[in-house]
């Protein structure tokens, strides 16, 4: 270990220089403790070894390069700022950037701030990072920041309880298999979840607000996504792009414009979901049927479904709160099918007032005539055994 006592920057030009030495010069398994103070320049780890940060240790890149780069399998990171990387991201500037032999790196409870990448993982299996916050640089326009962490071939990763703010996307995942993301809070920025070409990954525990979209995941299958909250993300809650044989359950999404879409996504199980308070709560495009949609609550959003598609599609037991129909057996479930999108439905959501005349024989009769002119009802999404109480729609 390298205490402060051994901390003679006036041998060396710079503190920097001090550092890169004691980087260079460590054995494999030491731990080199870093004292406060700020170590202006660009450092390299080549070594297997633990660097712990005192309380106001400080590496700044001066908007060079990029700030730490670890080279060696098993090196531990903890208790730094680390801040001010280059602006270039062909070159991948980051706060921590993880080449393919950093196999094992584990990177927690750091402050990484103004980089454009907070952390980027190049290659190397089995990172763990945890407990970091991470500011990207939000004085730029959205396009031209990096992600709060990006991993590339990344596989077996594990992502949790971090912080990230005004990135691009909060953690970025590219041809990266069997990551796992528990409990990362994420807000103001583009995406906060994203992946791409990313299978067998697990995602919960995700609180994801104030951003374009709160989960994008995309070109994917096998995903599990459960128990995270996304709220008020201004376009999408969570945003399904090609996914295939996935679990979404116990989500809770409220406050975008599509709480959930759903583009040529097919085989997936949606289960035990709140969807609220959207302007729409489910968009279903391009295809994506064959899911088994089930157990979610729909509740209060402008347009509960919007769909595209050439014929009727069936989901069976979710709660729907524009639902109208009877329960005369009192077993729980509607006596009629819902049809989210109806002409009925239609007329109620434009003119709440009129709910008012739900069993007169008018309202009766427009029904039977819909249900009996299909010209009257365009193809959409059918629930033929709606749950009529919270209590009753349970997703497992």
């Amino acid at each position: 270990m390298v205490s402060a006592l051994e901390f003679k920057p006036h041998l060396y030009d710079t503190a920097a220089e001090w550092l890169q030495e004691r980087f260079d010069k460590a054995e494999p398994g030491s731990t080199v403790e870093i004292p406060p103070g700020v170590y202006r320049g660009n450092f390299v780890v080549r070594k297997s070894i633990h660097i712990v940060g005192q309380e106001n240790a400080i590496l700044d890149g001066m908007g060079r390069g990029s700030v730490l780069v670890l080279d060696a399998p098993k090196i531990t990171v903890s208790g730094l700022t680390i801040r001010n990387s280059g602006e270039n991201l062909v070159d991948e500037d980051s706060g921590i950037f993880v080449t393919k032999k950093g196999t094992g790196v584990v990177i927690a409870n750091n402050i990484l701030e103004n980089n454009s990448f907070g952390i980027w993982v190049n290659g190397a299996t089995d990172v763990e990072i945890k407990d970091n916050y991470i500011v990207g640089k939000w004085q730029l326009i959205s396009v031209k920041r990096g992600n709060g962490i990006q991993l590339w071939d990344a596989d077996g990763s594990l992502v949790y309880n971090n912080t990230i703010v005004k990135a691009r996307d909060g953690i970025y995942l590219s041809v990266a298999d069997r990551v796992r993301l528990y409990n990362n809070t994420i807000r103001e920025l583009r995406y906060g979840v994203h992946f791409m070409y990313s299978n067998d990954c697990f995602v919960t525990g995700t609180i994801s607000s104030r951003n374009r979209a709160g989960l994008a995941l995309m070109f994917s299958r096998n995903l599990k996504v459960k128990n995270n909250v996304a709220v008020n993300n201004t376009e999408y809650g969570i945003l399904f792009r090609d996914v295939q044989a996935s679990d979404i359950e116990n989500n809770f999404i409220s406050g975008a414009e599509k709480g959930l879409f759903l583009y040529n996504s097919l085989y997936n199980n949606i289960i035990g979901n709140i969807i609220e308070n959207n302007l729409i709560g489910v968009h279903v495009w391009a295809g994506s049927v064959r899911n088994n949609v089930s157990g979610n609550y729909f509740i209060f959003n402008r347009i509960q479904v919007k769909y595209v598609g050439a014929y009727d599609v069936e989901w069976n037991g979710n709660y729907w709160s524009d639902y109208v129909g009877a329960d005369l057996d009192r077993d729980g479930i509607g006596d009629t099918p819902h049809r989210p999108i109806d002409i009925i439905n239609v007329v109620f959501w434009k003119y709440p007032q009129s709910k008012l005349l739900i069993a007169s024989p008018a309202v009766q009769t427009l029904r039977i005539l819909a249900s009996r002119m299909p010209l009257l009802v365009p193809p959409g999404v059918v629930d033929r055994s709606p749950i009529l109480s919270f209590r009753e729609s349970s997703g497992g």
